[in-house]
């Protein structure tokens, strides 16, 4: 994944602190509820099972 040792290292070091992009939640996803991702995920089935 990484080229570098030190890319890798960096990259370790910024996601445990929370500074990497990579790893930031998105404030829209902070709190969805589980009846939303039932919802979801059902509507995800129902796209599956047309294909």
């Amino acid at each position: 994944m990484f080229q570098r040792k030190k890319d890798a290292e960096d990259f370790d070091l910024a996601a445990r602190t929370g500074l990497a992009p990579e790893v930031k939640l998105d404030q829209g996803e902070r709190n969805v509820t589980f009846a939303t991702l039932d919802n979801r995920a059902a509507a995800a089935d129902l796209l599956v099972g047309q294909s």
